[in-house]
Order: C-alpha cells, then structure tokens, then sequence
C-alpha cells in the first residue's frame, strides 16, 4: 500500500510562497484511490482543482510521503502525512 486515500492538501501561495498576491485563489489536491496501470504497477489517482477548474492526475511518490506530479499547466509538490491524512507543499505554475 503505498498512500491512504482521502488525503488533502491546500495551497494558496505562488512559488515564492506569497498567498497575498492579487488574484490568487485556493489550490486543492485530494487522493482519490490508489490503482494499477496496465502493467500491474501501483499509482495514486489524484484530483486538484483551482480557479473552477478541476483534473485527474497521476500522482509520483517517493518514500511513502514526497509527492508529486505536473501537467501543462500546473507542477506541485509536496509531502504526505497519513496520520493527520494531509498534504503540504507548494504549487508552481
């Protein structure tokens, strides 16, 4: 098992860490479920969302708790706390 579904992360910061910047909104990320691809491989189906946008991700972890991922738009990454089921990182776009 390689993460607990249900996790949660928000982030309102840009790259610099500066949430107060104008027309910044919230960032969310959830876990969904874990899954296997088509070669028998573990991932994490992931969720995030922002501006009334919201995508499916394949999520990468590494160690259990690092994680990440990034598409056209959007690169975040990040650390797991399954005990507390939630996520911190920064979100660069």
């Amino acid at each position: 098992d390689i993460a607990i579904p249900g996790i949660t992360g928000v982030d309102s910061s840009d790259s610099e860490g500066d949430s107060s910047a104008p027309g910044r909104q919230v960032y969310t990320l959830e876990v969904l479920r874990s899954e296997l691809d088509e070669f028998g491989q573990e991932f994490l189906l992931g969720k995030h969302a922002a501006y009334g946008d919201e995508q499916l991700c394949h999520l990468l972890t590494a160690d259990g708790k690092a994680l990440s991922y990034a598409d056209g738009e959007t690169q975040c990454s990040g650390t797991m706390d399954p005990a507390s089921k939630t996520i911190a990182g920064k979100v660069h776009s």
